[in-house]
């Protein structure tokens, strides 16, 4: 169990614990489902109600469906303190090395250093079509898992360029 410990300037340390992978991957996880979900509703029920023309409907297409989704991550952990959907079900958020909420910046940084996230997001519209294709896709999170079992904090690529770390708000 990895624990970070912040200095206070009352001299009172505080500990928290590092979120475990295993929270890390179920969270991402219910975030895939939420965003399944989010495709699904719109693939099904909102975006027929359209009857957009073929240029126009790409292009609603881009912003009506993939937009909303690759701005999904940074969004939430904007608006939710840190969390997103899922990580808010399993109890774990985004927290600054030092004990602050983290800034913009840091969630940008956090955001587009995860390419895998936004590929992944955007899946399930070209998963109907061959479901193979998340397997290739997959690679793409080899550095980050990598990098997660190796940190000490369990700290993936952009954790680390970011200055963040992801605890276990329930500790």
């Amino acid at each position: 169990m990895a624990i970070i410990t912040i200095v206070t300037p009352f001299n009172i340390d505080l500990e928290f614990k590092v979120a475990d992978f295993s929270k890390r991957m179920l969270a991402w996880l219910v975030d895939i489902m939420v965003i399944c979900a989010y495709y699904y509703l719109m693939m099904v029920v909102i975006y027929p109600l359209l009857q957009l023309e073929t240029g126009v409907g790409t292009l609603a297409g881009l912003f009506v469906l993939t937009l909303p989704v690759m701005i999904y991550q940074l969004s939430c952990e904007i608006f939710l303190n840190g969390q997103t959907i899922g990580k808010k079900v399993l109890g774990i958020k985004v927290m600054d090395r030092e004990g602050n909420e983290p800034s913009w910046g840091q969630y940008v940084i956090r955001w587009l250093l995860c390419i895998g996230n936004m590929v992944i997001y955007i899946m399930p519209r070209y998963l109907i079509q061959n479901p193979w294709t998340i397997i290739g896709f997959m690679v793409l999170y080899i550095p980050d898992t990598i990098v997660m079992l190796i940190s000490a904090k369990n700290q993936r690529i952009g954790d680390l360029a970011a200055g963040t770390v992801v605890i276990d708000s329930r500790y």
